[in-house]
């Protein structure tokens, strides 16, 4: 299976569990209050708005997804093909980086009413998802169910 088969198959397995409508759902909400709240407390926030968007993103959906790929068989199944799971792990972590990172710009234009830093910011979120969600999938993957993660 190719890299932009794998990230496709991807895609459409986190567009089926929800993934993008939850977290979507979580970030809009964050948002909404960023925005309702004054100036200086929102930029107080923010920080840890985002930081609580991209360990959600990590530690919840990237290790329910890969427990659930285990207890289904899919492991097992990439297994004999020719990516394998080396193709499965960064296709997984790379959309859900992606999913942090759009999330990111419209929790942090919210909780800094209107311009904001997006670089700085883009590229603190894109390390920490990146990290987080590649250590959940590396944990998840070894773990016996969700409460053991």
């Amino acid at each position: 299976m190719s890299a932009a088969a794998m990230f496709r198959t991807e895609a459409r397995v986190q567009g089926r569990e929800r993934v993008w409508l939850s977290s979507g759902a979580v970030s809009l909400v964050m948002a909404a209050v960023l925005v309702v709240v004054d100036r200086g407390a929102s930029r107080a926030v923010v920080p840890y708005a985002l930081l609580f968007e991209v360990a959600t993103v990590g530690a919840v959906f990237a290790a329910s997804l890969t427990l659930l790929d285990r207890t289904v068989g899919v492991f097992a199944a990439l297994s004999t093909t020719p990516g394998g799971v080396r193709a499965y792990v960064p296709a997984r972590v790379g959309i859900l980086t992606a999913l942090s990172l759009t999330l990111a710009t419209v929790v942090g234009a919210a909780g800094a009413h209107g311009w904001f830093a997006v670089t700085p910011v883009l590229v603190a979120v894109g390390l920490t998802a990146l990290l987080l969600d590649a250590l959940s999938v590396a944990i998840a993957a070894r773990a016996s169910s969700l409460f053991g993660f």
